[in-house]
This record gives C-alpha cells, structure tokens and sequence, in this order.
C-alpha cells in the first residue's frame, strides 16, 4: 500500500470516530427578562446580574468527560465606511469588518466529584455571575458589532476542549452612571446681522427634565429665549444619535437625526420655535419622543455611542450656529421594558442528573 492510499485510510477512520464520539449541548437559560415590545427574543442581562441554567449534554462514543468549561464570550467588529466616491458597489452591512476583538470576560468550570460521565443524556444546572462593570452595553449597526454569547465545552482527560459547544446568543445591558447629578442645561448667545435694522443679540438657554432617557421616551426641552434684535428668527430643536468607531490612529463619526415613527409618519424631523423681533420667550416647553429600538449609551475602546439635543437658529445642518446638550439613553431607567421575567431557581452544586 502507497503512502497515498495510507494517509487516505487514516482520514477514514478519523471521520468515523469523530462520527462516534460526539457531545450534543443545549443550554437552557431560566432566570431571563426580555425587552418589552421588542420581536427581539434574546434573553437579556444586566451587569452583575446572575445567570441561571441548565446544560443539557448528551454523549455519544466511549471517551468520558470530566468537566465542562462555561464562558461568556464578547465578540466587538467594527467598520470603517469608505468614502463615498470609493465605492465600487454596495456591501452588505457586516461584510467588511477588518478591526475586531473577542476577549472572555467570564470563566466558570462545572467538576463531576471525581467522576467522569459517560454515554448518556445529563442535565447540569449552573450559575454564575456577569461581571458588575467594564463592560459595554449589546449593541448592533451598520458601524458597529458588539455581541455576547454564553458557550459551554466539554473537556476530556486529555485536557483538551471538545470541538462541539453549546452556543447561547445574549443582550447585555451595562448602563453608564452620569457621575455630576445635574440638570443637563446648555446656553448660548449668537450675533444676529442686520444691515438695515442693526445687529442684535440672540441668547438661548436650553434645560433638560433629566439626565438620562428611556427608549420610547418623551425628552422635554425647556427654553428660556431672550432676542435683542430688531429681526425675527427661529428656534430649531432636534436629537441625535453620534457613533464614534475608532481602531489605533483612525476614528470615523456618524450622526444621525433621530425621528420618532408617529412624527416620520408625518414628515416632521424637528420642533421649531418662532421669535418675534424683541421677544423674550420665558417657558418655551418642547417635547421630543425618542425611537423604542434605540442602542444603549457607551462607551468602549472601538465603538462609542452618544445622544445630544440639538438647538440651531439655521435651518441647514450642520451649522455653527448652534449648541449641543448630552444626555444619556438606558433601558435600566424604567421596569416597564422588561417583561415579567421568571422565577431565579434555587440551585444545587453541580451534579449530573441522568435522564
């Protein structure tokens, strides 16, 4: 027999026993919450949250395993958008990603007593806890990828990690903290030219509700408007969303308007505020309706997502005239965007019960 025909037999046989020796894991998680009014059915996390479980493990073939490895795995890709008169053609969203990283955060491992488990079916209750910070929030966009999955492996008395997993995809949530505690408020005063009536001042001062934002939620803009010009002008009142990608010496930042689906419905982007010539506007209350699938705020080494109100006094935007006001967005705000989760069961050590 030729060395050929050797190499081709021992393939052979390699396939048949992987054939034979196989670890089917199914991961079964029972203490989840899920976004309210989302089609999204990932089970969703907090930050220091527990997770509880089950795996439910079959073996097929004669090796045994002694223990079995769970991780929370976090994969985050970015990508960089080329410019516009680059383009050849368009790509699907997630097809060229060239800057990623896939770090473990968490590690726990589940010992049989001394015992190696053998052909069968077993079911393994588990619990560990997600780390309480240094994480950034799930997210996904056209810019960006950041993804949590739990993953279990069975590990044999060779030390080495089966080829087959259990793979549990997750939302993770871990909302940033605003460390002043107070009011978001802004101001600023702009040069109004007029050559015929004369130049005047214009000042705004704009003032948050609160600090932090639920998606689905009312941001209310309170505006004190002092004109001293003989000219009329308008107030422009918008929010946006601001996406920094950044990988070594490159950073790329997208903004976009966001519009609630009632107000797309009717073609309105914005409030405007009209002020009279010497007016001064004391309680100019605006109210703007956030969208309900928004990502979270966060901040990371490749991906940071930021939320600002907008006021302008020019109806093209960019422009330099206008002012920024930040808030965060966080769906821990409000209990209303989680269903009823179930009842965290009390586990035992780990131990295999056959089925």
């Amino acid at each position: 027999m030729d060395q050929k025909s050797s190499s081709i037999d021992n393939e052979e046989v390699l396939k048949i026993y992987l054939k034979r020796e196989r670890r089917i894991i199914g991961i079964d998680l029972e203490n989840v919450h899920h976004l309210s009014g989302s089609k999204d059915q990932r089970p969703v996390y907090v930050c220091g949250e527990d997770v509880c479980g089950r795996l439910l493990l079959e073996i097929i073939g004669e090796t045994p395993i002694k223990q079995i490895k769970l991780i929370l795995n976090c994969l985050i890709q970015i990508r960089f958008t080329p410019e516009q008169s680059q383009m050849k053609r368009r790509k699907s969203i997630f097809g060229d990603y060239f800057a990623n990283q896939q770090t473990k955060f968490a590690e726990t491992e589940i010992f049989f007593d001394h015992k190696r488990l053998t052909e069968g079916k077993y079911e393994l209750p588990f619990r560990f806890q997600m780390p309480k910070n240094g994480l950034p929030s799930s997210m996904k966009s056209p810019n960006g990828l950041i993804k949590y999955t739990i993953e279990a492996f069975t590990v044999n008395d060779d030390e080495n990690l089966n080829e087959n997993r259990g793979e549990k995809e997750i939302i993770l949530l871990a909302p940033l903290h605003d460390s002043k505690q107070n009011l978001r408020k802004a101001e600023k005063t702009f040069q109004i030219i007029d050559d015929q009536n004369g130049d005047g001042l214009l000042r705004i001062l704009a003032t948050l509700s609160k600090n932090s934002y639920c998606p689905g939620e009312l941001v209310s803009v309170n505006l004190l408007i002092e004109n001293e010009s003989n000219q009329n002008s308008k107030c422009y009142i918008s929010i946006f969303q601001r996406q920094i990608i950044s990988s070594y010496n490159k950073q790329q930042t997208h903004e976009t308007m966001l519009v609630d689906f009632e107000n797309q419905n009717l073609g309105k982007t914005r409030e405007t505020i009209s002020i009279g010539s010497n007016q001064t506007i004391s309680n100019g209350i605006v109210q703007i309706r956030l969208p309900n699938n928004l990502v979270e705020s966060l901040e990371s080494s490749f991906i940071q997502v930021k939320y600002f109100v907008l006021i302008s006094i020019d109806e093209s935007i960019p422009s330099s005239n206008c002012f920024e006001i930040p808030f965060l967005v966080s769906y821990i705000n409000s209990k209303n965007h989680f269903d009823n989760s179930n009842n965290v069961p009390t586990l035992s050590p780990a131990r295999a019960k056959v089925f």
